[in-house]
């Protein structure tokens, strides 16, 4: 399974926990679910890098 991340270009609410997630807000989609907070997903522990060379 791969994990992908959105950033939201409208105002969504987490299906999970109901709260207000706004624009440009960091995402995921759950199969019949719709978007997921981070937390509820259980990635806001995760570090996003850049793209690019990450050992510099």
């Amino acid at each position: 399974m791969d994990l992908k991340v959105f950033i939201s270009h409208q105002d969504s609410i987490c299906a999970e926990c109901g709260k207000q997630l706004g624009h440009h807000a960091w995402i995921t989609l759950a199969e019949g679910k719709g978007a997921l907070c981070l937390s509820c997903a259980d990635l806001d522990h995760l570090i996003f890098l850049p793209t690019g060379d990450s050992l510099q």
